[in-house]
């Protein structure tokens, strides 16, 4: 375990392993939204950390449940604000 504050880096192929996707998938969520465009060595590498595979983590359980992107990356931007999503997301699946 890491230190706290600390996050461990990773290229995409090992993010893509550690998180259970293709790397295609990866990248879409990149392009797509519910994954942040991340940092990149200066040879142009995407870094990936921690971070990144709990959101990888949360869009594959989400998806799981029948959300969409939009809904997904919706959820994420309240999250990221800090709100509480409990309720977004009930009246999401009520539409």
């Amino acid at each position: 375990m890491l230190p706290p504050g600390r996050r461990s880096e990773m290229k995409i192929g090992q993010a893509s392993e550690a998180a259970g996707l293709p790397i295609g998938t990866l990248r879409f969520y990149e392009d797509a939204g519910p994954l942040l465009h991340r940092s990149r060595t200066e040879a142009g590498y995407r870094v990936f950390d921690d971070r990144d595979l709990e959101r990888l983590d949360f869009v594959k359980k989400a998806k799981r449940l029948g959300l969409s992107l939009e809904e997904i990356k919706d959820i994420l931007a309240i999250t990221e604000r800090g709100e509480a999503t409990c309720t977004h997301v009930r009246a999401a699946q009520r539409v």
